[in-house]
């Protein structure tokens, strides 16, 4: 058994030539690494069987586990039950030639042949789907394991309990593997191996949603993915572009798991096909409850919870795409009305509500224009706006009311698409009265802002034509403008904005809460962290639904404004886990994910972690040219240019900058931040550090012209992390004594060490930077710590920096930064790192001595200067070491371009 060859398949498509198996190896063998050793073993001692579900791997574990196995003393054969050969006497030994009529005789033949191709060697007997052997082939089995000093390895279903595998996995030394399916980490190096590029975050959930970690269904999904142009690589990172591909191949895999059911169950199956889950009621309604057991039985489907809670799935994510794909239009149709009218239109829960309204939609079914608006409404409130798209257009073709107005277009502008809103609005404005206009003037300044990053039009309608609107709407234009201003980056105008809004009386709570988030953003610019986490965490406390209208989302708006708290308050690994969370909640609004990605991915960045960041960056970040964009686009795709620019990817973050300034605008400068803090980062992996460190001190300007004055600090400190410490160190102090918060302190520190040449400073803060879990600021404060050791000739210091640095490099996954540039990596001797790989597998000083014939003493000196090359002083602390690879001469060559330019 071989696995299967990958053919090289390429695609051509607007983002290039995508080629995947170029090597034509066999599809990846991951994990298991357990089991393949305890089934070699297990071969070569009494026997083992593998019990697992259809696709789970058994048959490659088994080829891969005794690919291992010497040759010499083994003679592996193998036989294959199957279903069309199970009723033959024989059948799996058919390969042996025929032996006769099937007797004892019949049975002693076959198992003399099986030893005779052993050659005095020990038989290894591996049967495959054991399950489907006839009976008098079992008896060749157990003749030759039980009598003749055979070994077996058994490969079965899980829920199977024929005779033999009862008696053989009872035999003394046997052992039982049950294998389950992949893990996620597994799956994600597998995709990875087989596109041979790394994949975005949503085309790795995708996967695993669908084949739950099964590799034969993975197997076959990547491969009918690839065949059709579903998966592609722009840019260098794998994307999935539309829905699931079910071709032939998908269809048969899981149609031979299905098996052959009555049409009552493959009704019942459909039916959770486009509705699952459903209420265990529900379902036994429309199919009853013995169709249920059955399939339950057969692990088709499967009842989570009880009572009233319980729910009907089915039993693997797969079954629901080709049992979809495979219903006609018509009866898809019908089997939808069915859902919606045992569901009910009337359920008190929204979600069941919405769920209803979906199947009504796609079965083409009829209802008023107030169910398809409500329907709009909590897509809305789940964040999805390509639902919400669909629910209001239905509504709108009833009426276009101002409540279905605002949905669709508000649900149009927030997903990118605001070239649709405007069409929509150019066809209302024809058709619209006096009292229709204030509502499509605010819309209109709405989608100027939010759609198209005109912030100077969409004030002039908000302070214009609104003027004469009623109340509602005037205070909504007012919220608008405030965020027109925040979005501008202008802290204090926008400031004066919200205090306008809230003295107004009669303010709807919605209205004030959304001031409110705005004036804890400008706080947040401001250096204000106090008071701005104070607003936010009320806010918070309040549980606030988020706004049915066209309005920001609240909700959305406060994880932004606490996500920069927490990483102003240096908690970025609580920021990673808050965004991870709020990714899986948003995975079908692309400004959400894109939103949310960004946040992760500088919170992963500042930490140090820039495989993390680049990893977050590649979830949420377009990576091919696109007219639907948004504010957050240029976030998202700035920290991939950041990111990759911090790893010395400079053509990648050239490309990744150029797209985000392509979707900047100029009334987006909050958003904006993040592309002009990548761009000095950019420019310098070039080598070009001198521009770099304009392009910074330069922002830094403008930054503090806005009265934004944390990012000021930010810019600031890259200028002195870039070599301009002696500009910068000055007003970095007089920012860390106005502001608030543990970092701007920090930078205040980093450069005044940097200015003053301190070696002992740079150490300390370096130090510091290490407890706030800011690995690369760390790093590069305790290089040049090093550095100025070294030109002072104060050795001993300076390869004890030397040290530490190399330890913090080594955690920062891969950055190259001027300050690493003229880092020499620590190089232990072959002695050294003989004896560092012992004491990390646990020996003890005398036991290593033994073991290499040394001294107590030689060891102990060894290990005190290993400790100091790898920055650290115990043992339990070089377990956790990284012994580096880099040679001690070795040099980044773009750091000699740094240092050239300088």
């Amino acid at each position: 058994m071989t696995g299967t060859a990958l053919a090289r398949i390429t695609t051509e498509d607007a983002g290039g030539a995508f080629a995947v198996g170029a090597r034509g190896e066999r599809w990846p063998f991951e994990g298991r690494t357990a089991e393949r050793a305890i089934v070699l073993a297990a071969a070569q001692g009494t026997g083992v069987t593998i019990v697992g579900s259809a696709g789970v791997g058994k048959t490659r574990l088994v080829t891969e586990a005794l690919s291992g196995i010497d040759a010499q003393r083994y003679a592996v054969t193998w036989v294959f039950g199957t279903a069309a050969m199970s009723s033959v006497s024989l059948g799996a030994f058919a390969a042996f030639g025929s032996p006769g009529a099937p007797d004892a005789d019949a049975v002693a033949a076959l198992v003399a042949k099986v030893r005779a191709h052993a050659a005095g060697r020990q038989p290894v007997l591996v049967v495959d789907d054991a399950h489907l052997l006839d009976a008098v082939s079992i008896a060749v089995v157990e003749q030759l394991v039980l009598h003749h000093g055979g070994s077996f390895v058994l490969t079965a279903r899980s829920d199977d309990s024929r005779e033999l595998l009862t008696r053989l996995s009872t035999v003394d030394g046997s052992v039982l593997v049950d294998l389950a399916e992949l893990a996620r980490p597994e799956v994600v190096r597998i995709v990875e191996r087989v596109l041979e590029a790394p994949a975005n975050r949503a085309l790795h959930k995708r996967i695993w949603a669908a084949t739950g970690g099964n590799p034969l269904l993975l197997r076959v999904l990547v491969q009918a993915a690839i065949a059709s142009g579903a998966i592609r690589r722009p840019n260098g990172t794998c994307i999935w572009t539309g829905p699931i591909v079910v071709n032939q191949q998908l269809a048969d895999v899981v149609n031979a798991q299905l098996g052959s059911r009555s049409d009552q169950e493959r009704r019942l199956l459909e039916l959770l096909a486009f509705g699952e889950p459903l209420a265990l009621d529900v379902i036994a309604t429309l199919a009853g409850g013995d169709v249920i057991e059955a399939l339950e039985s057969l692990d088709l489907v499967r009842v989570d919870g009880s009572g009233e809670d319980a729910r009907v799935w089915l039993g693997h994510p797969i079954y629901g795409e080709v049992l979809r794909a495979e219903c006609r239009r018509l009866r898809s149709a019908r089997l939808l009305g069915e859902l919606a009218d045992a569901v009910g239109t009337d359920t008190a829960s929204p979600g069941d509500r919405l769920r209803a309204a979906v199947w009504l939609l796609d079965s083409d079914a009829t209802a008023p224009a107030e169910f398809w608006l409500d329907a709009a409404r909590e897509a809305w409130r789940r964040f999805d706006p390509l639902l919400t798209q669909r629910m209001a257009t239905r509504a709108m073709a009833l009426g276009a009311t101002p409540a279905v107005l605002e949905a669709l277009v508000g649900s149009l502008i927030h997903d990118g698409r605001s070239g649709q809103a405007d069409e929509l609005l150019a066809d209302l404005r024809t058709r619209a009265d006096d009292r229709q206009r204030p509502l499509l003037d605010f819309l209109g300044a709405f989608r100027l802002h939010f759609g198209l990053g005109e912030s100077g039009r969409a004030s002039e309608l908000l302070t214009g034509p609104l003027a004469a609107a009623d109340a509602s709407l005037r205070d909504r234009a007012a919220l608008l403008e405030c965020h027109v201003r925040a979005c501008g980056g202008r802290t204090q105008a926008a400031l004066d904005a919200v205090d306008a809004l809230l003295d107004r009386p009669d303010v709807a709570d919605s209205i004030r809460h959304g001031a409110l988030a705005v004036r804890a953003q400008m706080l947040m610019l401001r250096g204000r962290r106090r008071e701005a986490r104070q607003i936010a965490d009320a806010l918070r406390e309040r549980a606030l639904p988020d706004t049915e209208t066209a309005d920001v989302p609240i909700g959305m708006y406060l994880e932004w404004i606490d996500a920069d708290i927490r990483m102003a308050d240096l908690e970025f690994a609580e920021v990673e886990a808050a965004m991870e969370r709020q990714l899986d909640a948003v995975q079908r609004w692309t400004l959400g994910v894109e939103l949310y990605a960004a946040l992760a991915a500088a919170a992963a960045r500042q930490r140090g972690r820039l495989s993390d960041a680049l990893r977050w960056s590649r979830s949420g970040a377009r990576v091919e040219p696109s007219d639907q964009f948004t504010s957050a686009t240029c976030m998202a795709l700035a920290e991939l240019a950041h990111t990759n620019a911090l790893l010395g990817n400079h053509r990648h973050a050239a490309k990744d900058l150029a797209l985000a300034e392509a979707c900047s605008r100029p009334g987006w400068q909050y958003p904006g931040f993040a592309v002009e803090l990548a761009r000095p980062w950019v420019v310098a992996s070039s080598g070009d550090v001198r521009t770099a460190i304009e392009l910074a001190v330069e922002f830094a300007g403008r930054a503090a012209a806005l009265e934004a004055w944390h990012v000021e600090a930010i810019a600031l400190h890259d200028a002195a992390r870039l070599g301009a410490a002696a500009a910068v160190c000055t007003r970095l102090e007089e920012l860390a004594t106005s502001m608030d918060g543990p970092d701007v302190p920090l930078y205040a520190a980093h450069a005044r060490a940097l200015a003053d040449s301190d070696a002992a400073g740079l150490e300390r803060v370096g130090a510091d930077f290490e407890r706030a879990g800011l690995l690369l600021y760390a790093a590069e404060a305790t290089a040049r710590a090093a550095e100025h050791y070294g030109r002072a000739g104060l050795d001993r210091r300076a390869e004890l920096a030397r040290g530490q640095a190399s330890r913090l490099v080594a955690q920062c996954q891969g950055a190259r930064t001027p300050a690493l540039a003229g880092l020499r990596m620590p190089e232990l001797t072959a002695r050294e790192r003989q004896i560092a790989e012992l004491a990390m597998s646990g020996l003890t000083n005398p036991q290593i001595a033994l073991r290499l014939h040394l001294s107590r003493r030689t060891v102990e000196n060894r290990l005190y200067a290993i400790y100091t090359k790898l920055g650290i002083s115990s043992r339990d602390e070089l377990r956790d070491s990284e012994i580096p690879e880099i040679p001690a001469t070795s040099e980044l060559e773009y750091g000699s371009l740094y240092r050239r330019s300088l």
